[in-house]
Formats: structure tokens, C-alpha cells, sequence
């Protein structure tokens, strides 16, 4: 019979069984009841395994998730700064062994305090799946306390536009000429951005795009590996084409992450309100939509589902009545 004791706000289980002998959290007890029997009648039936996490520290599963998993993705470099940042919390800290639900909604409430209700998602979606791979492959927990956490709603999809008064500014605080190659790492994210409102291109598909992948004779791009993991044929416009040459011209070398960060700090000084450079695929699609029929439009974006890019299309009232004259 499981030992079910009260400690502060939770519920701590207790389960010894033919020589097995675990214990787990849980903020409800209707949960600690339903873990212990579930516990105990795969005792019972044989299909108990045990851990083999033995002293290993959550931090211990973020460290070999990196090493072993993280860096066979196409983004492992941003992956790896989210788990080293990860790995500096206090639920790094947590025994595997004594890890359970309630020490990632701790972790959950904290981060809620930090940063937005999405980034927080997306770390959940990591560190649920470092604790699936110690389920699967690792045998370092018997289950994935993420299963039974109730994840924060995720706020409505940005719908921000970009105006060509905006555009203007972004030119004249990145210091750019338009229609020249680009010097500084600013002038260079600055053309970027532009292209990216002609292609809805994401930052790193731009970045990703050499000499050899850009056919100026057909106005096509092939972009190698893009964000689920294929690879994209895309007809651009004359004008994109254009501003894609300047790109290619430019001697300019910087990473997709530093690219970045060059422009959330020239947007701070320009004083333009709440824009990222991902706002740019937004305004494109929504420019592109008056342009090209819908499944035209899904593959030059890339969407495998239609239904995605109503995320994105934002056309105007105003906008669409002009149309229909």
C-alpha cells in the first residue's frame, strides 16, 4: 500500500513493492493515488523498469541533450544557448530521480514572470522533450512530468503591418542608401529586411542564400534547408531580384543570431514600437496575397497547410473593398 503524506502545497507518494521502492510529488492527491497504483500494478505485472538515472541532475539531461541530440539540428546553435541558459536555473538542479510536475510548474510561474507567455512555450517544448528522451532512449525517468503540466495560453497571433513611414526610418537610422551593397553589419540586416517584405523569406532562409542558389536569369531562389527541414524553390519579383544581387554583393559576414540582435538594437534606437524582424514575413504575405492565388502563395511561404497563413495574411477592410471595384 502507497504512503501518501501532505508537504506544504503537495502531495508526496511513497511506494515500497517487492523490493521497489519510489516516490513522486504531485499538487493533487487524486494524482499521487492514480501514480501509486498505476506504479504498482506495473510491480506487479512485470513491466516495472527502473530508472537508470541514478544521481544525475536534470541539468545533467540538458548537458547530454545538447551533445547528442541538439546538435544534429539545423538549429542547434540558438538550441544549445537555450538550454545553456536552461542549465543556470533552479530546476537544473533537481535530482531526476526526484523530479516531478510540480518542479517544472515552479520553474513554469517563474519564467511567466520573465518573458512572454509564447517563449515559454517553445521552452517547454524543449524541455519536454529532453525528458521524452530520457523516457525513450536513456532510461533516466520512467515518465515525462511535462505530460499532466498545464501549458499558458499562447496570446493571439501578431498581426502588426509594417508602413512605408516605418520603412523610411529603419533606412535612415541603419544608415542605408537604397539600391547600394551594403558596408556595416547594419547597412547589410537593413537589405535584408527589405527583402524579406519582397519574399517573406525568414532571416536565416536570407542568410542562407549564396551565388549558387540565386538564378538572376530566372528569378529563383533555392533555399537549401529552411525551417521544417526542406528544401524551397521560390520565383521572386524583379525588384526582389534586384535587392537579392545587392545581397549577394555585399562582403558582409555575420551569423543569423548576431544579424539579429544588430536589429532589435537599431529598431530600440529608431524608437519604432513593437516591430521584429519576423513582423517582415506578415507584411509580405499580405502584400504577396493581392499578387498570387493561394496555393501559389503557400509555395512561395512554404506552408504545407493552407489554413496557416490566414496567421499571416492581414489584408485591410479598406484594402480588400479597392479590390472588388
Amino acid at each position: 500500500m502507497a504512503t501518501i503524506r501532505k508537504r506544504g502545497e503537495t502531495w508526496r507518494v511513497e511506494v515500497r513493492r517487492k523490493g521497489v521502492t519510489e516516490s513522486r510529488s504531485f499538487t493533487k492527491k487524486m494524482d499521487a493515488q492514480a501514480w501509486a497504483l498505476a506504479l504498482e500494478a506495473e510491480i506487479d505485472g512485470g513491466a516495472y523498469r527502473a530508472s537508470r538515472a541514478g544521481t544525475k541532475t536534470v541539468g545533467d539531461a540538458f548537458s547530454r541533450y545538447g551533445k547528442e541530440v541538439s546538435c544534429k539540428k539545423r538549429s542547434h546553435l540558438a538550441e544549445l544557448r537555450r538550454l545553456a541558459y536552461l542549465s543556470n536555473c533552479d530546476l537544473a538542479k533537481v535530482r531526476l530521480v526526484d523530479l516531478a510536475t510540480p518542479d517544472v510548474a515552479a520553474w513554469r510561474d517563474m519564467r511567466l514572470k520573465e518573458v512572454a507567455t509564447s517563449t515559454v512555450n517553445r521552452d517547454l517544448n524543449l524541455i519536454s522533450h529532453v525528458f521524452t528522451i530520457c523516457v525513450k532512449e536513456w532510461h533516466w525517468l520512467r515518465t515525462n512530468p511535462c505530460s499532466d503540466l498545464q501549458r499558458p495560453k499562447d496570446p493571439p497571433p501578431r498581426e502588426r503591418r509594417v508602413s512605408a513611414s516605418e520603412l523610411e526610418l529603419i533606412r535612415h537610422v541603419f544608415d542605408y542608401e537604397t539600391d547600394t551593397v551594403p558596408r556595416t553589419q547594419q547597412q547589410h540586416v537593413c537589405l535584408m529586411f527589405l527583402i524579406a517584405i519582397e519574399t517573406a523569406m525568414r532571416l536565416s532562409e536570407i542568410h542562407s542564400v549564396g551565388k549558387g542558389s540565386f538564378n538572376a536569369a530566372s528569378n529563383v531562389v533555392q533555399l537549401p534547408l529552411t525551417k521544417n527541414g526542406t528544401r524551397r524553390r521560390i520565383g521572386v519579383s524583379a525588384r526582389a531580384a534586384e535587392l537579392i544581387d545587392l545581397f549577394l554583393r555585399s562582403s558582409v559576414r555575420s551569423t543569423p543570431h548576431n544579424l539579429s540582435k544588430c536589429f532589435e538594437n537599431g529598431i530600440k534606437r529608431s524608437g519604432i514600437i513593437d516591430l521584429t524582424f519576423h513582423d517582415s514575413r506578415h507584411e509580405a504575405i499580405t502584400r504577396l496575397a493581392r499578387k498570387v492565388g493561394v496555393l501559389d502563395l503557400a509555395r512561395i511561404t512554404g506552408h504545407k497547410d493552407i489554413r496557416e497563413l490566414m496567421t499571416y495574411y492581414d489584408a485591410t477592410p479598406d484594402e480588400i473593398a479597392a479590390r472588388l471595384d
